[in-house]
């Protein structure tokens, strides 16, 4: 049984995240000297939550992470952390 691996970074989100994210929630695409790279995000880990003030918020596809973002940004809170599924393939199918 695989085990699943998570990492979190602390984001601003007065700038932009510095990746692409896919409508499934897999990072894509990373932006030289962006956060997300200079944090050591990966392409192919796959969003799994953000916070948002105190509460922990699932965002598993691209809508809900701009929704998250979006409603920090318009509150002026100044960071998120957001956790990511580093080993994001999925399970073995049953022999």
């Amino acid at each position: 049984m695989a085990t699943t691996k998570y990492t979190s970074f602390n984001f601003s989100v007065q700038s932009g995240l510095g990746m692409t994210v896919l409508p499934n929630g897999v990072v894509s695409k990373l932006t030289e000297g962006g956060q997300a790279k200079t944090m050591g995000v990966k392409a192919g880990w796959r969003v799994r939550s953000l916070t948002e003030g105190q509460y922990v918020r699932s965002a598993a596809t691209l809508e809900e992470v701009k929704a998250v973002l979006g409603r920090l940004k318009s509150s002026n809170l100044g960071y998120t952390k957001i956790t990511f599924d580093t080993d994001p393939s999925p399970p073995n199918p049953p022999a």
